[in-house]
């Protein structure tokens, strides 16, 4: 195979796909099912590296942010209850 439809078929799966088609039969079939397969590849490893850095951020923001604290709720008069048993955690 040419170096330049190498290339071409290295870059994107559209092009793979369409090199395959014009080139048909078993070679073709046997060049769309690489790059089918490469393609998967490839994405299966930037969902996995997205979903790693998404729940590492999680963390992250669960052991650094600090915790909210509720406002302290009214008494039936009226008062604001400071203490302990007014707060929650």
């Amino acid at each position: 195979m040419p170096t330049a439809v190498s290339q071409v078929i290295r870059d994107s799966l559209g092009a793979a796909l369409e090199v395959a088609a014009r080139v048909g039969g078993q070679a073709g079939a046997e060049l769309a099912e690489a790059a089918k397969g490469a393609f998967i590849n490839g994405m299966d490893l930037g969902l996995l590296t997205g979903a790693c850095v998404a729940i590492g951020a999680c963390v992250i923001a669960l052991v650094v942010l600090p915790r909210r604290r509720s406002p302290a709720r009214p008494t039936p008069g009226g008062q604001r209850d400071h203490s302990a048993a007014g707060r929650r955690s």
